[in-house]
């Protein structure tokens, strides 16, 4: 195999897989370099345990198993060394004895050899993730430094492209050591099989991985079942749980059809790989595609179809209807002005940019700032109208004046607020129900009824010894209330 033509399937492989990963982002995306050696890698710059972890799946006559390093140093010295499985039977009432595990392979699973991943055709297209696996075990350095964290930070960016190539392509996690096919179970039994390196790992201690299974049926992971699904103006939304599905499915096609029964149709040429940030303190339980290939109002259906750790396609989930529909609305109206014209009348003109779709336009009063506005006209004003009268504008409230533009479907433009000045020339009605009361003490309360009008400042209280004298003001600012105390002299001749 050539190591150009790696270099070149990988860097175009890898691309597609970052445009394919929609908005959320977080792996390394560092090219592949030189294989570092398991010391080398950033595990092994502290003493732990890696792990391994495996799946195994039932089907037909044989059981699947799929198992992967949970480090990448782990990963190197499986490379190295390669893999044993052994099995034991599970005995329904006594369980299993550990002395009866047997090694159901004569020789270690092993990565392959350069020889075999070259006699792979096909890898610009259908193989294309065994091309992403053969660069990751196998392909030169690409630009990476001699020092220990760059060589440790390319060898954890070989391990994460690996298994996923592994959990895409199971041609690839064949090659690449990690699947093996156990085609001599009998039916009805139950198995525990054991993985771990076939060779020793001097200073990096790897733990052997334990799994059980059974022959009972077929084991089929649900189907993905979407939680929501969002409309847009030619955008759809759709929205299936992380937490329900990432343990089942690995990636995932999505797919759509004009037709409720198909045929459905991939959306992508590569399967779509919902990410997480490293930036997200609390990530989203929902995993999110967006389709901004549609058209709107018409009627598309779409399903998923998740692919498992094993490199198949599970069962479609069930298609649901979407229809994108316009949420643009046309430009805002501007430069609102107002004219008092006299009494309650109130002119407000406007302007409108330039729109290429059908709309018409709503005038809207509020006596309020920022408040919404009631529609002073249950016509709709056509889109050419640039004046209107209002001609029942409050003498006593504010009048504050919003122009809006809405199209067919709904969607609305609003203008700035204008507010319409009234030069009120038209005082208050008298005050009526005036009564006042002296006790023996000489205490007078007074008290009035409250003005109807909403612009009412307050009440100046006059007074005077005589209904012939001249009256004078009691205080000096205005009364707020509807009652005001006030004291007299009861040694006066006069009321």
């Amino acid at each position: 195999m050539k190591k150009g033509y790696l270099n070149t399937c990988l860097f175009i492989t890898l691309f597609l897989f970052i445009i394919q990963t929609g908005e959320t982002h977080g792996q390394n995306t560092s090219l592949p370099a030189k294989e570092s050696t398991p010391e080398e890698s950033e595990d092994s710059l502290r003493q732990v345990r890696a792990g391994v972890k495996i799946m195994t799946r039932y089907r037909a006559d044989s059981i699947l198993l799929r198992w992967a390093p949970d480090r990448a140093g782990a990963w190197q010295w499986g490379n190295r060394t390669g893999w044993h499985i052994e099995r034991a039977e599970i005995d329904a009432e006594n369980g299993f004895d550990p002395a009866t595990f047997q090694r159901v392979t004569s020789a270690p699973i092993k990565l392959a050899s350069a020889k075999q991943w070259e006699a792979v055709p096909d890898l610009e297209t259908e193989n294309r993730y065994v091309a992403v696996a053969a660069q990751c075990a196998l392909g030169q350095p690409v630009n990476v430094g001699t020092d220990i964290v760059s060589r440790s930070e390319d060898a954890a960016s070989r391990f994460g492209f690996a298994l996923l190539a592994a959990d895409l392509s199971s041609l690839a996690a064949n090659l690449l050591g990690l699947r093996w096919v156990d085609r001599s179970v009998e039916p009805g039994k139950q198995y525990v099989y054991k993985i771990y390196p076939a060779g020793p790992t001097p200073g990096y201690p790897i733990d052997t991985a334990y799994a059980v299974s059974n022959t009972f049926q077929d084991m089929i992971p649900a189907p993905v079942s979407l939680s929501k699904v969002e409309i847009g103006d030619q955008l759809i939304q759709l929205y299936w749980s992380r937490s329900a599905f990432q343990p089942l499915y690995s990636a995932y096609w999505i797919e759509r059809s004009d037709m409720e029964n198909g045929p459905f149709q991939k959306l992508t040429e590569l399967p779509f790989l919902p990410m997480l940030s490293n930036t997200i303190e609390e990530p989203s339980d929902l995993m999110a595609y967006s389709d901004s290939t549609i058209q709107n109002y018409k009627k598309y259906w779409y399903r998923i179809v998740g692919i498992t750790p094993f490199g198949d396609d599970g069962s479609p989930s069930t298609a649901v209807e979407a229809i994108g529909r316009d949420r643009t609305p046309p430009p805002a109206p501007i430069k609102v002005s107002t004219r008092h014209l006299g009494g309650t009348r109130v002119e407000i003109r406007w302007e409108m940019p330039p729109c290429n779709e059908p709309y018409h336009l709503f005038v809207g009063r509020t006596d309020k700032y920022n408040f919404s506005a009631e529609a002073l006209h249950t016509d709709p004003l056509a889109a050419e109208t640039r004046v209107y009268t209002d001609e029942n504008a409050s003498l006593v409230a504010p009048n504050y004046y919003v122009v809006s533009a809405v199209d067919t479907a709904g969607n609305a433009a609003f203008s700035l607020i204008e507010y319409g000045d009234i030069r009120d020339t038209f005082p208050p009605a008298p005050p009526q129900g005036l009564y006042a009361a002296c006790d023996t003490n000489g205490l007078v309360r007074i008290s009035w009824n409250k003005s109807p009008e909403r612009d009412i400042k307050g009440y100046l209280l006059f007074f005077a010894n005589a209904a012939d004298h001249a009256f004078g003001t009691l205080s000096n600012e205005f009364i707020q209330d509807t009652f005001f105390l006030d004291t007299m002299n009861l040694l006066v001749l006069t009321e």
